[in-house]
């Protein structure tokens, strides 16, 4: 989960029978940003109405309709700007396999990473921000296996983590 950030690629080798998800909330939050900018005069209740379209397609999982959706806004006539239309549409577009909201919610799962995001926080961005500390990508990387072996206490697991 994430907000689809390029880091989340090279995490993502670490573990490659994960399934990605978008985070749903930064999702929404980059439509509203997006649409501000490609509509600065248009009314804010007017821009609202833009991204609650969008958004509901999003939280459907409509992944086809949410880009035709992104498209038919550059034939809007109030638009100022197109470069924010097409960011969107290409961060969508990139982003298309990771929108699988309606399954998460069947199977009882978050689509958004707040609680996950705190729980990095506590547990791994303080460790690793320890005064004097360093690490390469490949020692976190490692060192997340080993400890997500244990979480899980799968340490079978461990010879293969490194």
């Amino acid at each position: 989960r994430g907000d689809g950030g390029a880091m989340l690629d090279s995490i993502a080798e670490g573990f490659p029978h994960s399934q990605r998800l978008l985070d749903q909330y930064h999702g929404l939050v980059k439509i509203s940003e997006r649409i501000k900018e490609a509509f600065p005069f248009m009314s804010r209740k007017k821009r609202q109405e833009l991204g609650d379209n969008l958004g509901n397609l999003l939280r459907a999982g409509e992944t086809e309709s949410l880009l035709k959706g992104i498209v038919s806004l550059k034939e809007n006539k109030n638009v100022e700007k197109q470069e924010p239309i097409n960011k969107l549409y290409e961060y969508y577009k990139k982003h298309d396999k990771h929108l699988w909201y309606p399954k998460c919610k069947d199977l009882g799962m978050s689509v958004g990473t707040g609680i996950a995001e705190k729980d990095v926080d506590l547990l791994l961005d303080r460790r690793y921000e320890l005064r004097g500390m360093s690490w390469s990508p490949k020692g976190v990387r490692n060192n997340l296996r080993i400890r997500l072996c244990m979480f899980n206490q799968r340490l079978d697991a461990l010879a293969h983590a490194c």
